[in-house]
Formats: structure tokens, C-alpha cells, sequence
């Protein structure tokens, strides 16, 4: 309408604002996810790696136990092998879309 006219350039920079603060929000939530997730997954990792560079004995009053603690070692490494396996695509889909919005994804140093 020709009579009537608005500034709306503060509510333009209002909402400007608002999403940039989502986007903040919702690419730190991806970031931290993605650090996260491969803290566990590397804390897993070394758990396995001191547990499968025990020597197990026969002679050894505690080679049975270090033998256990191998064969569950194993078994966790079983367990958790299809679980990581489908976790992998989503963490590479999650960091693409974060280095293509400029997001820097070599995390704190």
C-alpha cells in the first residue's frame, strides 16, 4: 500500500541474529557430538589394546584370569564391532556438513 510504510530493518536484523545464534547452537551440538562419540570410541580402543597385549600363561597361577580378561576382551570387540561399523557414515556425513559450512573440525588443540 503506498500510504503505509514500515522499517523493518531491526526486525530483519532481529531474526538475523536469532538464526545465527541457532546455527551456533546446532553446529557446536554436531561438533561436540562427533568429539565425543570418538573420545569413547578411543577410550574403547586402548581398553582393547592393554587387554589383548596380555600374555596368558599356562604355568601362571594367574594365566587364567589374564585369559579370561583377553576372551572378553574379545568378545567386546564383537559386540561393538556392527554398532561402530554403522556409526562411522554418520560421523563422516555430520563433519562434511560441518566443513561445508566453514565449521572448523580439528577441535581444540
Amino acid at each position: 500500500v503506498g500510504w503505509l510504510r514500515l522499517d523493518t530493518s531491526s526486525a530483519k536484523q532481529q531474526i538475523s541474529v536469532c538464526a545465527g545464534m541457532w546455527v551456533d547452537t546446532i553446529t557446536s551440538h554436531m561438533l561436540d557430538t562427533v568429539f565425543q562419540t570418538m573420545r569413547e570410541h578411543n577410550a574403547f580402543v586402548a581398553g582393547v589394546r592393554e587387554g589383548l597385549e596380555l600374555e596368558a600363561c599356562a604355568g601362571d597361577d594367574g594365566g587364567n584370569g589374564r585369559l579370561m580378561r583377553i576372551m572378553t576382551v574379545m568378545r567386546d570387540v564383537r559386540k561393538k564391532e556392527h554398532s561402530v561399523s554403522e556409526l562411522i557414515k554418520p560421523l563422516q556425513d555430520c563433519l562434511h556438513l560441518l566443513k561445508t559450512y566453514g565449521v572448523d573440525i580439528h577441535g581444540p588443540k
